[in-house]
This record gives C-alpha cells, sequence and structure tokens, in this order.
C-alpha cells in the first residue's frame, strides 16, 4: 500500500468513496484512512461490488488502489462495459477461461483472464 501524495488527494480519494457507497455500490472491504500514527497519506484499497457505469467511481480516475466489481451476464453487455471509461486501461475478468477470453477479444483495453 503506497502513500498517498498529499492530505488533499487523501480527502479526493474518501471523497470517492463516500460517493461510491451514496450512488449505491457496495463496500467489500477497506474503504478508511489507514495508518493515521504515521503521520502520512494512507487509504486501506478499497473494493466494491455492484458498481455501474453510471457511477462516479466507474467513471472517474481515482489514483489510489480501487478494485471495482461489476458483473457482466451477456456477450452484448461485455462490449458495451469496459469502454464506458475514457480512463480504463485494464479490466479483468474471472470465469471459465474459454469465456473470459471471448469477453476479452470484445473490449478495447488489456483484459486479464482469470489472473490477479
Amino acid at each position: 500500500m503506497g502513500a498517498i501524495v498529499d492530505q488533499t488527494q487523501m480527502n479526493t480519494v474518501l471523497r470517492y468513496i463516500e460517493s461510491g457507497r451514496s450512488e449505491g455500490a457496495r463496500l467489500l472491504a477497506g474503504g478508511e484512512q489507514a495508518l493515521r500514527e504515521t503521520g502520512g497519506y494512507y487509504v486501506q484499497p478499497t473494493i466494491f461490488d455492484g458498481v455501474r457505469n453510471d457511477m462516479t467511481i466507474a467513471r472517474e480516475e481515482i489514483f489510489a488502489r480501487f478494485f471495482l466489481c461489476c458483473r457482466l451476464p451477456t456477450p452484448p453487455m461485455w462490449s458495451a462495459r469496459p469502454i464506458k471509461s475514457v480512463y480504463g486501461l485494464q479490466a479483468a475478468v474471472w470465469s471459465a477461461t474459454s469465456t473470459g477470453a471471448r469477453c476479452a477479444r470484445h473490449c478495447e483495453r488489456t483484459v486479464h483472464v482469470n489472473a490477479v
């Protein structure tokens, strides 16, 4: 977990976490300031589930350890989802390997299939 550059950026990250909650994403882990006693600026790695394209956390670049989960059950959704953000550089798919590979071919981003 790397430090965030300053108090201003840490507050911005914490506002993104609150935004995710208020817009309906489910916080699964993290999402709080960490290591306060060091005097540094740290936010726990954060995992959200149930993220939709219209949510701020899905559309904007956050500059923190965020993992956003969404379910894409049908092939038409595979190509529609990853291209909604101008910032999305990578995606990951956890599925049967053949299904994950088919999904990756529909994306315009780097896609990791069943990999961390």
